[in-house]
């Protein structure tokens, strides 16, 4: 025991420090068992390191304790076994501990990388970034790697993204260029994605010439693709055979390709090998790589899904312009056409009236002053210019926008003084009239010449679809807060093919019509923010409904 030094303090003797090859300055535990003047020996600082198995202490100390006993025989080969036991958990302990550091690093690599892909919407820089992670010294260090992607328009697997040189040369020429200052990982990532374009080297030119079709049978990168299982080039394996589109760039002794796969997609395939250094690829390396690459591909989803849907809303928006652009061009068209059809409307409307007047005139002027001379005729003539002045009034409303006239009105009123007009042009057809208003005051605003007008168009529709002898009902009610106006006729009813085209401009079932009076009316309303409604049965009669907002309590007039 001359190899333990003590120290006395208060007249006892303290351990100082264990055997030379302690570098720590601890107690040795030994020696604080075999030396009477010892005073800790209790002390649970004490520690066992793989070198006290060599210590000559120890071996000294069994040397006098082994005796004829078997107890002493098996004390000494226990402690033999013990001391194995603890080497075999430190070495244990330290193994654990290296791959618990690895794991923590590669975790930490990984935040770096997914922290950067959610900061970016671009694919190319978010590739690029993947591929850095793989490829830096202080992440995974291979020395190349590439990226290839589905492409389900072409129904292929493309080479999109790499990082690396194509020979030993340019990778030189690469390394010396970062001899003075090589970046760090971080500074490598912020690089990407400030810069305004990824860096393109000439593996990167190499590998985006690469297209494979995914009908192929017989090859490795699809076979990784659709098992979605790593592979490893093992020794004996040829790399031609195995992928011959990527046979003379990838390195044949040190080339791994992982899938890039979510559990809804299969998004690529990521490559990588070790060119320069020909450093071999275990399956832990492997391994590692998979965790990176199956952490990423929800990453890369996502931002591939996102362009996606920019690259639909672009599309959206181009064929909304493209709409634009034709709704102006077929509003032009169906003006053009509606004047084309107005004009033949027009001329026709307007000739028969002109005929008969110009005749009528000519008689006149032939018997005037004379005993022939007719007052019937002035008569015929009036009755064709009010026609005439109608069917322009007719035109002219339909063809221009007219300001309304609002005002706080009784809708009761303003039917109830449209209907004493007309009621003398309705006992002349022979035609029964009842009016069944609503008790109350109906408020409403609008502008009664327009909704007189309306009234006027319905009723006198009416009056031309129902026989003599036939009803007209007109009634006003309220419905939820639109004041209803209605005319209901005993007529002849409409046909659901009629009743298709009753709003449509020009559209008529008379012989003098212009096909003008219901789309007016339906316009009357539109613009007072009402609609309209038909109820039709043949040989029934029909019901028109208009339906106009009523004044809310407490509105301002």
């Amino acid at each position: 025991m001359e190899r333990v030094r003590t120290s006395e303090e208060n007249g006892k003797v303290r351990l100082v420090m264990c055997p030379p090859e302690n570098k720590n300055n601890c107690i040795c535990w030994l020696a604080n068992l075999t030396i009477e003047q010892s005073t800790d020996r209790k002390n649970n600082g004490f520690r066992i390191f793989d070198y006290c198995r060599g210590c000559p202490d120890l071996e000294t100390v069994k040397s006098r304790a082994l005796g004829r006993r078997r107890a002493d025989t098996a004390s000494s080969l226990l402690i033999d076994k013990l001391f194995e036991r603890v080497h075999s958990c430190r070495v244990q302990l330290v193994d654990t501990s290296s791959d618990l550091r690895k794991r923590i690093e590669e975790l930490t690599i990984l935040k770096k990388v997914t922290d950067y892909l959610l900061k970016t919407d671009n694919l190319e820089k978010a590739l690029a970034m993947v591929l850095t992670g793989v490829t830096s010294g202080e992440a995974f260090g291979y020395n190349r790697a590439a990226i290839f992607l589905c492409d389900p328009h072409a129904n292929t697997l493309r080479g999109v993204a790499a990082i690396g040189s194509v020979d030993l040369e340019e990778a030189k020429r690469i390394w010396m260029q970062f001899d003075r200052h090589l970046p760090t990982f971080d500074e490598l990532l912020e690089r990407i994605r400030t810069s305004d374009k990824v860096f393109k080297d000439s593996l990167y030119e190499a590998i985006w010439k690469i297209s494979i079709p995914l009908s192929e049978t017989q090859n490795t990168l699809l076979d990784v693709l659709r098992s979605k299982k790593s592979f490893i080039l093992k020794p004996g394996m040829k790399l031609g055979e195995c992928c011959p589109q990527i046979e003379g760039i990838a390195y044949p002794s040190g080339f791994v390709a992982v899938p890039i796969a979510t559990d809804s997609l299969d998004f690529g395939v990521l490559i990588a090998d070790n060119f320069v250094t020909k450093a071999p690829i275990s399956e832990d390396d492997l391994l590692s790589l998979e965790t990176f690459a199956n952490t990423t591909a929800a990453a890369l989803e996502n931002i591939g899904l996102e362009n996606q849907l920019k690259f639909r809303l672009e599309e959206l928006e181009r064929a909304h312009d493209l709409l634009r652009e034709n709704q102006s061009y077929l509003v032009q068209h169906e003006r053009l056409a509606d004047i084309g059809k107005l004009a033949t409307t027009v001329t026709h409307e307007i000739k028969t009236p002109l005929v008969t007047i110009g005749a009528y005139t000519r008689r006149l002027l032939t018997t005037f002053g004379t005993k022939r001379f007719k007052r019937e005729h002035l008569e015929v003539i009036l009755h064709e210019v009010e026609r005439l002045e109608r069917i322009s009034g007719e035109i002219l409303d339909y063809s221009k926008d007219t300001k309304l006239q609002l005002e706080k009105c009784d809708l009761n009123v303003i039917i109830e003084s449209t209907m004493e007009m007309i009621k003398e042009k309705l006992k002349d057809a022979g035609i029964k009239m009842k009016n069944r208003f609503h008790q109350e005051s109906i408020q409403i605003m609008a502008d009664a010449n327009r909704i007189r007008q309306v009234l006027y168009n319905l009723v006198q529709n009416a009056m031309d679809a129902t026989d003599p002898g036939g009803m007209l009902i007109v009634r006003t009610r309220i419905e939820q807060s639109y004041a209803v106006m209605e005319v209901e006729d005993t007529g002849a009813g409409i046909s659901d093919e009629i009743q298709e085209k009753l709003f449509t401009p020009f559209f008529s079932t008379k012989a003098k019509g212009s096909g003008l009076g219901l789309p007016v009316s339906k316009k009357i309303i539109d613009d007072h923010g009402g609609f309209m409604k038909v109820v039709t049965r043949e040989g029934i009669g029909s019901r028109f409904s208009v339906y106009l907002p009523m004044i809310s309590e407490g509105a301002e007039t």
